[in-house]
């Protein structure tokens, strides 16, 4: 359906990949359909009924936004170098987590904050450094933000890069197949 969709609404050259542009409109939409099929809403296995029941029930009962926050997680990177931009909008994947970088990925029912272990290592220092502070401050202020914004409230979980609870961030940013890679292969059969 999404293939068909595509050919339909999309600019391209049959036989290359390359040349496909979809209206400005319809830009995220790979993408949203990418991280549905792996969300609560479609994908079961491993969940409960009544988990997956909840899932649904939250999702239609939410604004539209927050459906897609609830879908497709947001992660802001927050670089010791990069303190007065604040959070930077990252994409759900694995290398986004490099040693200089806290993590802040809001999935509407959880919200966590991953330093790396460089950055908490130069926290628990004798000098810490100020940008150091700052940047924790930042992230730690985007979290609290989030949490009191949010109704029903999300789970906060705050870790380090290799803890035990940084498999939920980890969980959520290596998927079994990459969104490159996903829009590689749409992108292939949406012009042959």
């Amino acid at each position: 359906l999404l293939i068909r969709l595509m050919q339909s609404l999309c600019e391209f050259r049959k036989g290359d990949p390359r040349t496909v542009i979809l209206p400005p409109r319809l830009s995220q939409l790979p993408g949203i359909l990418f991280h549905l099929r792996r969300s609560g809403a479609i994908r079961t296995s491993g969940t409960s009924p009544d988990l997956t029941a909840a899932f649904r029930l939250l999702a239609s009962t939410l604004s539209v936004y927050n459906t897609l926050v609830l879908v497709q997680p947001t992660l802001l990177g927050y670089d010791a170098g990069r303190m007065h931009a604040g959070g930077v909008p990252l994409p759900l994947d694995g290398r986004s987590i490099t040693p200089d970088r806290s993590l802040l990925l809001d999935s509407f029912r959880q919200v966590i904050l991953c330093h790396s272990r460089q950055m908490v290592e130069a926290e628990r220092g004798k000098n810490c450094p100020a940008e150091v502070k700052a940047l924790f401050a930042a992230a730690r202020a985007d979290m609290a933000k989030l949490e009191a914004e949010r109704f029903p409230a999300p789970e906060v979980i705050e870790c380090e890069q290799y803890g035990s609870k940084a498999r939920y961030l980890t969980q959520k940013l290596h998927s079994d197949v990459p969104l490159d890679e996903f829009l590689r292969g749409l992108y292939k059969a949406v012009v042959s």
